[in-house]
């Protein structure tokens, strides 16, 4: 359940991401020197986020794959 809820949030993350970034692309690029005014902060927008999700699928990796043999920390 818990890799259901991780993969739901990383969804709901993208489609937030995309919804903003057509918006942003509408509302502020009228015409093509806007649209390269505003691309930077675009592209930097999207590299931050799959940045994020790259952190975020690996604390999941790191966290599922992780003392499930029973033994406490002393290797007991």
């Amino acid at each position: 359940m818990k890799h259901a809820k991780f993969w739901l949030v990383m969804a709901v993350i993208v489609a937030i991401s995309v919804i903003a970034t057509a918006g942003l692309v509408l509302i502020c690029a009228s015409s093509y020197g806007e649209f390269m005014q505003v691309l930077p902060r675009v592209v930097a927008a999207w590299v931050l986020i799959f940045a994020c999700m790259g952190v975020g699928y690996w604390w999941e990796y790191a966290l599922s794959h992780t003392y499930h043999t029973g033994a406490d920390d002393q290797g007991r």
